[in-house]
């Protein structure tokens, strides 16, 4: 197992960033992070919303997730006479 960590340390020394990620502040880094990590949580928000949208009729059916889905029948149909 220390043989492989070892082989695994040497081999990733030799691992080179690309120039301009070198240029970059850590102070930018963060930015960009942060950027990211807002940027998948709005998508993980909207899709979500997305999902279960309900205001308007679109085709199509909403999946099992997003409840008050049934696939049972509500009850027999009452008939006026």
């Amino acid at each position: 197992m220390n043989k492989y960590l070892n082989s695994l340390k040497e081999s990733l020394k030799k691992v080179r960033f690309p120039q301009y990620l070198r240029r970059l502040s850590r102070g930018q880094l963060i930015v960009w992070g942060a950027a990211l990590v807002l940027a998948a949580a709005l998508f993980g928000i909207s899709r979500g919303v997305v999902r279960c949208w309900s205001i308007t009729r679109l085709p199509g059916s909403a999946p099992a997730s997003c409840g008050g889905t049934s696939t049972e029948a509500i009850g027999t149909p009452l008939v006026n006479e």
